[in-house]
C-alpha cells in the first residue's frame, strides 16, 4: 500500500516533537473497505433479515374508498317556531361540512355499522370471547370494536370545498369495502335522526308538568285576590304600573332640582367665604363741617396770639370748635 505522509514540525527550529498527519488516496480508501467486507456483509444480511421478518409479520391491508358531496339541505335552514325572527337564516358550506364530519366520526354511528354486520365478521378475534364475558367485558370489547373501526376509518376534507373523502382499510378486501358501505347507508339514516327526528316525548313529559305548576300558580293567584279583594287584577295592576311610572318620573325631577339646588348652594357658600366681615353701605362726602371747624381752629390760632388763654373770646372760640368737633 502506497501513502503520502507529511510531518509539521512544531514553532521553532529545535522543537523536539511534531503533529503527523496521514492523507490517505482512493486506493487506500478501496483497500481498507475490502478489509472489512465480511463486517459490512454481516451487518447488511441482519438488517436484511430483520425486514424481511418485519415485512413477513405484517398484516396486509385492503383500502377502500368512497366520496361524499355535502348539500344544503331544509335540516340547516333556520325555521322558527314562533315569529319571523331570522328565518331562512342558514350556515356556511364549511360550517355544514364540519358538522357531518361530526357525525360521521360518532361512537353512534360505528356501534350502529357493527350491529348491522355483526362483530364476528368484522372483528373473530373479539367476538369469541364476547358471548362468555359479563356485562362489563361486554362493554369493554364493544369499545375495542369502536377503536377498531376508527383506526381503520379515515375521513378528509379539504377547505373551501364540500366533498367528504371516506377511506377504510382491513385485512379482507369484501369486508373492507362492505364496512365502509354499511357506515355510510347508516350515515344517512343516523343524519336525520340527529338534525330532523324529534322525540317528543321528553318534551311532552315537560309540558304535564309545566301544565300542572301553572294550575298550582293559578289556585295560589285565584286565592291570593279573593283574600285581598281585588276584582280587576289587571285594571289595578295597569293603574299602579301608571301610578308608578308617574312617582318614578316625579322622582327623577326631584333628583335633578336637589342635585341643582346644591350646586348653587355650593356656588353661593363659596362666594360668601370669600366676602369682607363689614361692607359700606353710605358715606357722606360733604366737606362742609370739616371746612367749618378747620377755620374756627384757625380763628382760635389767631385768639391766642391777641388774648389770655383764659379771656372770654378765647374760651368762646374754644366751645364753638367744641361743638363743631362733635357734629363732624
Amino acid at each position: 500500500m502506497s501513502a503520502g505522509v507529511w510531518t509539521v514540525n512544531g514553532e521553532g527550529a529545535g522543537a523536539s516533537s511534531g503533529r503527523v498527519r496521514v492523507r490517505y488516496t482512493p486506493e487506500d480508501m478501496a483497500t481498507l473497505l475490502w478489509r472489512q467486507r465480511w463486517l459490512m456483509l454481516g451487518v447488511f444480511l441482519a438488517i436484511f433479515v430483520i425486514g424481511l421478518a418485519v415485512a413477513v409479520k405484517q398484516k396486509t391491508s385492503f383500502s377502500a374508498n368512497s366520496s361524499l358531496l355535502i348539500r344544503l339541505g331544509q335540516e340547516y335552514v333556520y325555521s322558527p317556531e314562533v315569529g319571523d325572527a331570522a328565518r331562512g337564516a342558514a350556515p356556511d358550506s364549511d360550517q355544514i361540512v364540519q358538522s357531518e364530519v361530526e357525525i360521521l366520526n360518532s361512537a353512534a354511528l360505528k356501534e350502529r355499522t357493527i350491529k348491522d354486520i355483526g362483530l364476528g365478521k368484522i372483528f373473530p378475534d373479539l367476538a369469541r370471547p364476547y358471548d362468555r364475558a359479563n356485562p362489563e367485558q361486554k362493554r369493554q370489547i364493544e369499545g375495542a370494536a369502536i377503536k377498531g373501526i376508527e383506526t381503520g376509518l379515515k375521513i378528509g376534507t379539504a377547505p373551501g370545498t364540500s366533498v367528504v373523502r371516506l377511506t377504510y382499510s382491513h385485512p379482507d378486501p369484501q369486508m373492507s369495502a362492505l364496512v365502509l358501505n354499511t357506515l355510510i347507508d347508516e350515515y344517512l339514516v343516523y343524519r336525520r335522526s340527529v338534525l330532523i327526528d324529534r322525540d317528543v316525548r321528553p318534551l311532552e313529559e315537560q309540558r304535564k308538568m309545566f301544565d300542572v305548576k301553572l294550575a298550582a300558580a293559578d289556585n295560589q293567584l285565584t286565592a291570593f285576590l279573593t283574600a285581598n279583594g281585588v276584582g280587576d287584577f289587571e285594571a289595578e295592576k295597569t293603574a299602579l304600573a301608571t301610578l308608578y311610572g308617574q312617582l318614578l318620573a316625579d322622582s327623577y325631577s326631584v333628583s335633578a332640582l336637589a342635585s341643582e339646588t346644591r350646586g348653587r348652594l355650593g356656588v353661593v357658600q363659596a362666594q360668601a367665604a370669600g366676602a369682607p366681615n363689614e361692607i359700606g353701605l353710605y358715606r357722606d362726602i360733604d366737606h362742609t363741617a370739616a371746612d367749618q371747624l378747620a377755620k374756627l381752629r384757625i380763628e382760635l390760632q389767631d385768639l391766642y396770639a391777641r388774648y389770655q388763654p383764659n379771656s372770654q373770646p378765647v374760651r368762646d372760640k374754644q366751645a364753638q370748635v367744641a361743638a363743631m368737633e362733635r357734629l363732624a
